[in-house]
């Protein structure tokens, strides 16, 4: 018993090591941020908006009363005070990151916060980075609390009373659409999920209490006055994007498409090359033939294409990129090189992973991706830039910790090894 306290002392010592390092790597990334783009702009109406005033605008005009509001609040303090509070909600998120997807062992930990860190921190600068964090890496954090809140619930490793601690969370998280779009799926999938695996009936109620709550709220929130201004306003469409206005429904969800796997198959993203490389060593160690042939074919065919100079496939709007018209030979390969990726990876992950976690990772991969297509029915699809794939690459992450939680117990210790070391590597470089 008392080697078992001490075990237990040395493995929590050594997750607050890393974590207190990990805290020092981003306060020190966060020292050298500038400030920029919408928070420049935004910082001299302190003096001239009061705090009330703002409020009532954005409820009129915006919709965004809690996001943007939140970052408004921030613009009163000094820089650094949102320096040290942004560095704090990374270190949640990969703190959760870790109670969701992990065992929660010393090595979990490490390879948690190599991975956050590895999340390209200039995908939210795009729009500034007050600006971009109030409205994409809180969200982020608000769904990964409800999740881990949820799941203790489930597991009744704490009361019900502490639910309604969720519920100003859900309010933020709503207020987002990409992330309210995330919660309400999330949860109805989880809760077909109860349906077809014959949960017990307190789960199934509560996940159905949480989806019909999720729901209520996004309505209620979608409807405000500034929220329909937002949708209806065409002012950044014949800025950003005039041609949209004659774009079909159709059309809207293909460029959605497009935009997305142009970014995530062909344009270099070390995440993405992670999630080929693990599924890959996965399907070495436990995967069928099939698995065997087609889980290398995505980073091969990456790695060719960056020594043939991919960008050819590739055309850049607002500086995002974007497949090239499928009408040229290029783009027709653009399109066909993503599509066998993704059906590639689709496979290998339903060969190598077996039980629920098969479902976990394509419902992963599923929100993470549709959240990102959805921008397809926004005007700003481009203007937007690179802070609308931080939901996607936090769930490609959470895809990693899977894959790399099913190494841990179904394949060698050097098939985990090696999977670790890979991530690391990449942090490096």
């Amino acid at each position: 018993m008392p080697a078992m306290c001490l075990a237990s002392r040395k493995n929590t010592i050594c997750k607050a090591l890393i974590y207190g390092f990990f805290t020092l790597f981003l306060f020190l990334q966060h020292l050298w941020l500038p400030m920029c783009g919408d928070d420049a702009y935004l910082l001299p109406l302190v003096g001239v908006r009061s705090i009330p005033e703002h409020f009532a605008e954005l409820y009129r005009y915006n919709g965004k009363i809690f996001t943007d509001f939140t970052a408004f609040l921030f613009y009163h303090l000094p820089y650094v005070v949102w320096k040290i509070f942004n560095t704090g909600v990374f270190l949640a998120v990969a703190i959760l990151l870790a109670q969701l997807f992990t065992q929660n062992t010393v090595a979990d930990a490490l390879v948690v916060c190599a991975l956050v860190a590895i999340f390209p921190l200039g995908y939210l600068g795009t729009a500034g980075y007050i600006a971009t964090c109030a409205n994409y890496l809180y969200p982020l954090c608000g769904l990964l609390f409800i999740a881990w809140q949820l799941k203790r619930l489930l597991y009744q490793k704490e009361h019900w009373v502490w639910q309604f601690f969720s519920l100003p969370v859900m309010a933020y998280v709503l207020n987002q659409d990409q992330a309210a779009c995330i919660l309400v799926g999330g949860l109805l999938l989880a809760l077909i999920a109860c349906f077809l695996q014959h949960r017990s009936k307190q789960a199934t109620a509560w996940i159905a209490g949480y989806f019909l709550v999720a729901l209520a709220g996004y309505i209620v929130l979608f409807c405000l006055p500034g929220h329909i201004n937002r949708m209806t306003d065409t002012l950044e469409m014949e800025l950003y994007l005039p041609e949209y206005a004659n774009w079909s429904l159709w059309k809207k969800l293909y460029h959605g498409y497009t935009s997305t796997v142009a970014n995530v198959f062909l344009h270099h993203n070390t995440i993405t090359i992670l999630v080929y490389f693990l599924v890959f060593l996965l399907c070495l160690a436990r995967g069928t033939l099939l698995g065997r042939i087609l889980s290398p074919l995505p980073l091969a065919g990456f790695l060719c294409l960056k020594l043939l100079n991919q960008n050819t496939l590739l055309r850049f709007i607002t500086d995002m990129p974007e497949l090239s018209p499928t009408t040229t030979p290029a783009g027709l390969a653009g399109f066909a090189f993503c599509g066998f990726c993704l059906i590639c990876l689709v496979i290998s992950l339903w060969d190598c992973v077996r039980q629920e976690h098969r479902y976990l990772l394509l419902g992963l991969l599923i929100l993470g991706g549709g959240s990102r297509l959805l921008m397809g029915m926004s005007p700003t699809l481009y203007a937007s830039s690179y802070r609308t794939f931080t939901y996607l690459l936090f769930s490609l992450i959470a895809c990693c910790l899977v894959l790399l939680q099913k190494m841990k117990v179904n394949s060698s210790k050097n098939t985990y090894s090696a999977a670790v070391a890979g991530i690391l590597l990449a942090l490096l470089l």
